[in-house]
């Protein structure tokens, strides 16, 4: 997705969609150990926009219910604009019970469109058709978190660099805060 935007084979990026749904809200527990929806995969969401989008400078949000603590949070949905004046939602689904929700990126351009969806593969269409995403299958068979934390121990073991550094873990969290103040303020907030 990220050639797609840089090859403008999309045209030029105007919006970009984020849905993830999480199923394991049976308890307020489980929700509140793992830090909300919000900080659990709102931080991907809010990663992702930021690198397909760019910086995020105006926010609103709508929570699912009332909400007094980050912690507690179950569903969302964010609308953002980035300084590039690319318009976003993100929408963190924790209130189904279902198993099956979606977890999906579509990103939309003057010429076309492209959508991933985590379970199913991907494909793009343009004026010229529709067309699958070719997905990079060299990956390590390991989990995406099992590599994730093998890389941040041998960054710590070694002494050496991230990949992603300290200084993008905290822009995701400036965004982040902002996205809480502005559903619990229900008004926009700018970065």
């Amino acid at each position: 997705i990220k050639k797609l935007i840089e090859q403008k084979t999309i045209g030029d990026l105007t919006g970009i969609r984020i849905r993830f749904h999480w199923a394991n809200t049976r308890s307020d527990e489980v929700v509140r150990s793992r830090g909300g929806i919000l900080l659990d995969n709102g931080a991907h969401a809010v990663d992702l926009f930021r690198y397909l989008a760019g910086e995020a400078k105006e926010i609103m949000t709508i929570f699912s219910r009332e909400v007094g603590v980050v912690s507690d949070l179950r569903g969302l949905v964010v609308s953002l604009k980035s300084t590039d004046g690319v318009l976003g939602i993100i929408e963190l689904d924790g209130e189904s019970l279902t198993t099956c929700g979606k977890n999906v990126i579509e990103i939309y351009g003057s010429e076309g469109m492209a959508e991933l969806d985590y379970r199913e593969g991907g494909n793009y269409r343009t004026a010229d058709g529709l067309q699958e995403i070719e997905i990079t299958k060299s990956l390590s068979p390991i989990h995406r978190f099992e590599r994730e934390m093998e890389h941040f121990l041998s960054c710590v073991k070694d002494r050496r660099e991230s990949i992603i550094d300290a200084k993008e873990g905290l822009k995701d969290l400036e965004v982040i805060e902002a996205i809480f103040k502005a559903g619990k303020t229900e008004q926009k907030v700018c970065l």
